[in-house]
Order: structure tokens, then sequence, then C-alpha cells
């Protein structure tokens, strides 16, 4: 196919939007796991409550900017109701899921954390076909066998094993899972990235004040002065910032490009985060470690492939459904037509 001058202009212009758009939301993910185990690691701030509380206010914050006051995506209002029945509750999930994951990188490496938590594609599944009783294909039970087989090696081989970031991290895919699934039921309005942002981190927030007063504030207080230790309150700013930047990279990445190459991009993402945290931390990791943890990743590989295929499937019969629906609606419309010329001679 011969493009002409003015079509080449538009490909390059939308090929480089989607290339900035993945390069733009690769940087958020990868920096925001390695800047929060810095965190940890290297400033010695060990309250990943507190952190969760901080990235939920710069989140409410930054939403409301973009979307109120710079108008940088467009606004999607929704109904009060809606609101209380609908995003409220999963915001009790979606905070979970980041407290679960907090957890897990205060006490394991991001490499062991990554691996694990790319078991949500088998919980996933799982819940799907237990408790909804929703069938899948069979090569999607089979992607799970690397997946599980692969994650039980690495944790079993893992020099830096730690039960309670273990037990979180699995939390935090179970949670993953869980919001996925009751998110699809119950969110009838699609709303995107930042959007959702704007209506469920305010309520998170506020979730996680008590929790922060409760389990943190006395340690924190005794051990630690935002103003007078600058350079960490600017570091756990700026952690909130890029944690923020990371649902707005999300919409712009799944606006400029298909589908596939968001799914592609999500599995170089693991392997990116995996490679950066083990330059940056130099964590030990073994052949039989790193052997156990490619298997997994090339299950999740596998499994996103399956899915992206099923969904272009039951998108084509869905396409294919409605156009046969109105074939019959319009051939029913010249019947009753035919009908009623034929009554206009009898007259």
């Amino acid at each position: 196919m011969v493009f002409s001058a003015s079509q080449m202009v538009v490909l390059q212009k939308a090929y480089g939007l989607a290339a900035i758009s993945l390069l733009f939301w690769f940087f958020n993910n990868v920096t925001t796991v390695i800047l929060n185990k810095i965190i940890y690691d290297r400033l010695g701030f060990q309250y990943p409550l507190t952190l969760t509380a901080i990235h939920m206010f710069v989140c409410s914050v930054g939403a409301f900017l973009v979307l109120r006051v710079l108008n940088l995506v467009q606004f999607q209002p929704i109904a009060s109701n809606y609101f209380w029945q609908r995003i409220f509750p999963l915001s009790f999930i979606f905070i979970l899921n980041i407290v679960m994951g907090n957890i897990s990188l205060k006490t394991i490496p991001v490499s062991f954390m990554q691996t694990v938590k790319s078991s949500v594609p088998a919980f996933t599944v799982l819940m799907e076909t237990f408790f909804l009783r929703r069938k899948h294909d069979t090569l999607v039970y089979f992607s799970l066998i690397p997946i599980v087989g692969g994650i039980m090696f690495a944790t079993r081989t893992e020099v830096n094993f730690e039960i309670v970031g273990f037990a979180t991290a699995v939390m935090g895919s179970i949670c993953t899972s869980l919001q996925t699934i009751i998110s699809s039921m119950v969110m009838t309005q699609r709303l995107n990235a930042v959007n959702l942002t704007y209506y469920m981190a305010p309520p998170s927030f506020l979730m996680m004040l008590p929790l922060c007063y409760y389990y943190e504030y006395n340690e924190l207080v005794s051990k630690w002065d935002p103003f007078a230790d600058t350079n960490s309150t600017l570091v756990l700013l700026l952690s909130g910032c890029i944690a923020f930047l990371l649902n707005i990279s999300t919409f712009y990445a799944i606006a400029n490009t298909s589908p596939l190459t968001f799914t592609i991009a999500g599995n170089f993402k693991v392997i990116l985060s995996i490679v950066f945290s083990v330059m940056i931390f130099k964590n030990e990791i073994t052949l039989l470690n790193a052997c156990g943890c490619a298997v997994a990743l090339f299950g999740v590989a596998w499994y996103n492939q399956i899915k992206y295929e099923e969904n272009i499937r039951n998108a084509a019969e869905k396409q294919q459904k409605s156009e046969s629906e109105k074939d019959k609606e319009s051939q029913t419309g010249n019947g009753n037509s035919k009908e009623d010329e034929k009554n206009e001679l009898k007259v």
C-alpha cells in the first residue's frame, strides 16, 4: 500500500504520539516502584500506610487540577447514587490493593514482588470459574500452568524470602483480581484512569487517616520531623506526584495505542522493573530464581495474548450479530411496505 505525503505525516504523528505515550508510561511505572523502594531502604521511611495516604492526597489534588482547573482531560460527571453504590465500595479494594503493595515493597525485593504480582491472571481466572461459573477457553487454563509453576519455583529459590512481604504481595494480587472482576460487574459507566482517580482517591485518603493514626502516628512523630528533614519530605511528595502521573500516562497510553500494543508494553514493563531494581539495589538473584521468574512472565504474556485474541473474536461476533439484526429489521421493513402496497392496490 502506497501512502500520500499527507497520510505519511499523519502516520508519523500517530506513531510519534504512541511512542512518547508509552515511554512516559514506562518511566512512571518503573519509577513509582523503584522510588517507593528507595524511600524504604535508603531514606528509612518505614511507614507504608502513611506513604499510601500521601499518594492518595497528591492524586486527589492532581486529579482535581487536571480535570476541573486545567481541563487537560475531559471531566466525566456521574450521579451521586452511582458514586455511593458503585465507586465508593470499590475504593475499599482499591486502597487495600495499594497498601498491600507498599507493605510488600517494604520487606521483599522489587524483582520478587513483581514476580509474585504476575499471579493476577491466575487468581482472576480461578475466581471467575469457581464463584461466577464463567467458562474460559482451554488455552487460558493451560497458560496458568507456567504462571503458577514459575512463581512457585521463584518463591522456593528466593534468597531474600520474607513471609510478610510474600503474603502481602499475594494479597495484593487477589485485590487486583477482585477489583477487575467487580469493576466489570458494577461499573456500567466507563471512566478513564484520570476520572476514576478523581472519584476514588479522596475517599481512599479519608479511609487511610484512622489507620495511619492508629498504627503509625506515634512512631512517626517521634522519629521523623518533616520540616527538619526537608529532603525526605520532597522525595515523599515526588513519589506521590509520580504515582499520579502514572494515571495520566495510563490514560494517554491507552488513547494513543492499540490494545495489543498496550498489552505487550505491560509485559515489557514488568521486565524493566525487575532489571532496573536489580541494577539499583543489587539484590541477589540466583539462576534458578531467574528461571522461575522468566517462566512466570512467559505464562503472563501467553495469557494476555490468548485474552486479546478472545476479545477480538467476541468483538467480531458482536458486530456480526448486530449487522444480522439490522438486516432482519430492514427485510421486515421491506416486507411490511410491500404488504401496504398490496393493500392499497386492493382498495
